[in-house]
C-alpha cells in the first residue's frame, strides 16, 4: 500500500502488464471518487465473486465497491490500461504507463487526462541503503495549483488554466 494522501491512496498488486503496446490517445481515465486505485491480478476474485481474466486497474470506492477504472480515447473508445507508476499531484495524478501516451496528468476530479509524454515522467525517488531502499515523496504542489518534479531539471507544471497547461524546467540541467 503506497499512501499518497489522507484521502487518496494507491495499491499495486501486479507488476505484470497485458496491454499490447498500440498507440492512443487517452482522454479521460474514471477515477472520480476513487479512495484507492489498484490493480488485481488475474485470477483474483471481484467483489461480485466473479474472476478477472486478466490484470486489471481498478478503484476502490468510499463504499467499498470496487469497479475497474475505464480509459476512453478522443472518440470515446474504451481501452484497458496498466499504470506502471502514479504519482501523487494534489488535484492530480501523473500516472506512467508502458503504451503511448506514456505519462499522463490526470484531474482527480474530472479524469480528463493530458499528455505529458513530452516532458517525461517524475524520478522514483529513492532514500539511501540506510533506509532499506524506500521511496521519498518526488511530486510537489504549491498554492497556486502549480506541480513541480525532477526529470533531469526541476520541472514546473502550470494548471492554472486547464486549456493551456504550460511546463517549464526551473533548474539547470
Amino acid at each position: 500500500l503506497i499512501l499518497l494522501s489522507l484521502s487518496f491512496c494507491v495499491c499495486f498488486y501486479s507488476c505484470k502488464n497485458n496491454v499490447d503496446n498500440a498507440s492512443f490517445s487517452i482522454r479521460n481515465i474514471d477515477i472520480k471518487n476513487a479512495k484507492m486505485l489498484m490493480v488485481l491480478p488475474a485470477s483474483s476474485v471481484t467483489a461480485n465473486r466473479s474472476a478477472v481474466q486478466n490484470d486489471t486497474f481498478c478503484k476502490l470506492l468510499e463504499n467499498g465497491t470496487v469497479k475497474k477504472v475505464e480509459a476512453t480515447d478522443e472518440d470515446g473508445n474504451e481501452h484497458s490500461i496498466i499504470p506502471k507508476n502514479i504519482f501523487d499531484a494534489g488535484d492530480y495524478i501523473i500516472m506512467t504507463l508502458n503504451t503511448s501516451p506514456s505519462v499522463l496528468l490526470v484531474s482527480k476530479e474530472t479524469g480528463d487526462a493530458y499528455d505529458l509524454s513530452s516532458i517525461g515522467a517524475p524520478c522514483e525517488m529513492r532514500s539511501d541503503a540506510h533506509f532499506n531502499g524506500l521511496y521519498r515523496k518526488s511530486v510537489y504542489t504549491d498554492s497556486n495549483n502549480n506541480i513541480y518534479y525532477v526529470n533531469g531539471t526541476v520541472k514546473k507544471i502550470n494548471v492554472s488554466d486547464i486549456n493551456n497547461i504550460t511546463v517549464e524546467s526551473i533548474t539547470p540541467e
